[in-house]
């Protein structure tokens, strides 16, 4: 099943995804917490007023790993249908492979994507959101214009086989 949105991938809201608190990093980072403060309570347990540098260092590698967990891991994104986690990434190709990047997608020609040339860095990338069992993908072309990247397709939006023959092809 083929949807296209005509919008950016960026800044929409997805059908089909939803946002969901990541119960388990909160859950990790409350132990970093805990574990800070154990570190910078220890000396009073041993009736010491100073602590040592490794206390301190420990302390505070816990709290930037917590708020790191809290910060940039506490809102995850799910497929609805499937419960699975989605992922976000994107691929460069040479500039060259404009059209062919945006037919391919529109009559879902999926094989040609092993013959355009990726890059580290370009002109044309790809955005898209993958879930993990590869049953859903959402995709986007853009092309870098002055200052930004804007959309050059819409965004297309395959699911089951679809989906797993398009991340097969990329990935």
């Amino acid at each position: 099943m083929k949807t296209k949105i005509s919008d950016n991938i960026n800044t929409c809201k997805l059908p089909g995804l939803q946002k969901k608190t990541n119960k388990s990093s909160i859950i990790i980072s409350m132990v970093f917490l805990v574990f800070a403060a154990t570190m910078f309570y220890m000396p009073h347990l041993k009736q010491n007023d100073t602590a040592t540098s490794t206390e301190v260092f420990l302390g505070i590698v816990a709290i930037c790993v917590a708020a790191y967990l809290l910060d940039f891991q506490r809102i995850k994104i799910v497929n609805t249908e499937t419960g699975s986690v989605v992922s976000k990434d994107y691929i460069f190709y040479d500039a060259n492979n404009l059209s062919g990047i945006k037919a391919a997608l529109e009559e879902e020609n999926f094989e040609v994507f092993k013959s355009f040339r990726r890059q580290h860095e370009g002109n044309v990338q790809t955005i898209f959101y993958f879930a993990d069992d590869h049953k859903y993908i959402a995709i986007q072309v853009f092309k870098y214009e002055p200052f930004e990247y804007k959309p050059q397709s819409d965004i297309y939006i395959f699911k089951d086989v679809q989906a797993m023959k398009l991340i097969e092809k990329i990935k």
